[in-house]
C-alpha cells in the first residue's frame, strides 16, 4: 500500500467497533491522482491509548462489514448519465450475446439494474440483472466508438471495468482492456441513444451515478 492520503475515521453503526477509511495506491510508481482507490478497515486501540491500526489489507479482500450495519443493503444500481439523465439499459431486455446496451429513460425495469461485482484486481463487471450478462466492450476494440454490448462472463479484461471518481458524487467508467470511457454517442439526451467507448474527454457525457436500486 503505498501513498496513503485524506484518511477520516468513524464508528460502526451499533458503536463498537472503530474505522479508518482513506486513499491509496497500489504501486509505488502511481501518483496522488484520482487513480487511488478508496480503503477501510477496522482498528483497534493499545493498553496506553494510541490507535492500533495495523497492517493495510490488500485491495480486493474480503472483510466482515462493520457491526451493526443493516443486513439487508441494496446490492443492485442504476447507472445513470450525467448530462442525460438516462439510465444504462439493456435494449429489450435482451439476453442474447452482443445485445446492445444504451441509454434509456429511467423506469425501474431489471433491464436497467447492474450489480457490481468485485473481482479483486481493483476492478468490477457489471452484471444485468435481468439478463446475467455482463458489460462488454465488442471484440476488444481498442478504437474510440467501440459498442458496448453485454455477453457471457468469459473473464477477460474487455469485461472488467475501473470506477474513477470526478467529482459530484459522479464516476468515469473505465475499461481495463482499453483504457477507454463509457460515453453516450454525440452526447445525445434521446432515448436509445447509443453508449460506446471512447477516449475520455472530460464532459458530462462521459460520467455516471451509480444509485442504489
Amino acid at each position: 500500500m503505498y501513498g496513503p492520503g485524506h484518511n477520516g475515521f468513524f464508528t460502526s453503526p451499533d458503536g463498537r467497533e472503530n474505522w479508518i477509511v482513506y486513499h491509496a495506491n497500489d504501486s509505488a510508481s502511481e501518483g496522488c491522482d484520482n487513480g487511488r482507490t478508496t480503503r477501510a478497515q477496522k482498528f483497534t486501540w493499545n493498553s496506553d491509548g494510541t490507535p492500533n491500526l495495523g497492517t493495510p489489507v490488500r485491495l480486493g479482500a474480503s472483510l466482515p462489514g462493520p457491526s451493526g450495519e443493516p443486513s439487508a443493503v441494496s446490492t443492485t444500481y442504476t447507472v445513470t448519465n450525467r448530462n442525460s439523465g438516462k439510465c444504462l439499459d439493456v435494449a429489450g431486455s435482451s439476453a442474447a450475446d452482443g445485445a446492445n446496451v444504451l441509454q434509456y429513460t429511467c423506469n425501474g425495469r431489471t433491464n436497467q439494474r447492474w450489480r457490481l461485482e468485485d473481482l479483486g484486481d481493483d476492478t468490477h463487471r457489471l452484471v444485468n440483472v435481468a439478463t446475467g450478462k455482463v458489460l462488454d466492450t465488442a471484440d476488444c476494440s481498442t478504437a474510440d466508438g467501440a459498442d458496448l454490448r453485454q455477453w457471457s462472463w468469459l473473464n477477460n479484461t474487455c469485461q472488467r471495468s475501473q470506477f474513477v471518481a470526478t467529482d459530484g458524487g459522479y464516476v468515469r467508467i473505465v475499461n481495463k482492456a482499453t483504457g477507454k470511457v463509457a460515453d453516450v454517442a454525440d452526447c445525445s439526451t434521446a432515448d436509445s441513444a447509443d453508449v460506446r467507448q471512447w477516449t475520455w474527454l472530460n464532459n458530462n457525457c462521459q460520467q455516471w451515478r451509480l444509485n442504489p436500486a
